[in-house]
């Protein structure tokens, strides 16, 4: 990632290294947008579904969001286990494509989240406390891209 010319390519690194190392069903990568209530997918890897790159979501809606908006990581063994459907992204979805297990942390900057990582799969109970922990690890080396990259903007005045 030293490498990167700009966070895109950072993320395409960090991705490619998160996919192999967690063997995810669905590995989704989101940015908040500067002073809203929204982010927008910065990466989208595995099954397909309609929240793809480019994509903008509520922060209050679904899981994903929620990760963004309470600054903190979600472990679920399997998000259609109780009795009320829980949206990923939005209170419009009416399907989790299948997918069980979740976990998703937050990409933080200072310590207020600026994204989230999250892997999904469809085998229950795929991810713990163990996994939780060293993605909370590995996002803290994009997280220091993140940051030279939003200083490097900073001193050439963008």
């Amino acid at each position: 990632m030293n490498t990167a010319k700009d966070f895109e390519a950072c993320i395409n690194y960090f991705s490619e290294f998160i996919v192999n190392a967690f063997e995810a069903s669905k590995l989704t990568i989101a940015i908040r947008e500067s002073n809203t209530e929204t982010a927008v997918i910065q990466k989208s890897i595995g099954i397909e579904d309609s929240y793809t790159k480019g994509i903008t979501f509520p922060l209050n809606e679904g899981l994903h969001g929620w990760v963004i908006l309470k600054n903190k990581p979600y472990l679920i063994d399997n998000i259609d286990k109780g009795e009320y459907f829980i949206p990923r992204f939005s209170r419009s979805e009416k399907t989790n494509y299948g997918l069980r297990a979740f976990l998703s942390v937050p990409l933080q900057l200072n310590g207020e989240a600026y994204g989230m990582v999250s892997l999904e799969d469809k085998i229950e109970d795929k991810y713990n406390d163990n996994d939780k922990n060293r993605l909370i690890s590995f996002c803290t080396i994009l997280n220091s891209a993140y940051k030279r990259f939003e200083e490097n903007k900073s001193e050439i005045g963008e």
